[in-house]
């Protein structure tokens, strides 16, 4: 049987960003996350960009530990660096 992956942690960085961009981090998309994470994880991805609407996060999916987060204007012409993989909510 599979164990239940831990939940999601935001890091100091990464709660700082959320809280400075004034993004929401609601229940639902907490849960969308994890289900992300896991795919990832099926997936062998290490580290992912997972993007919602004009919000990405970077997880360094192993740790289920987000790294970063971008919003709104931060998504026009940005490249994303150390990811293997992406998963679009």
């Amino acid at each position: 049987m599979r164990q239940k992956q831990q939940k999601l942690v935001f890091s100091g960085h990464a709660q700082q960003r959320a809280d400075a961009r004034q993004i929401n981090l609601s229940p639902q998309l907490l849960s969308q996350m994890d289900k992300a994470v896991e795919m990832a994880k099926d997936k062998g991805i290490r580290d992912a960009l997972i993007v919602r609407d004009k919000t990405a996060f970077i997880v360094n999916v192993p740790s289920s530990t987000v790294v970063t987060v971008l919003g709104g204007e931060e998504m026009n012409s940005r490249v994303f660096s150390n990811i293997d993989g992406a998963v679009i909510l």
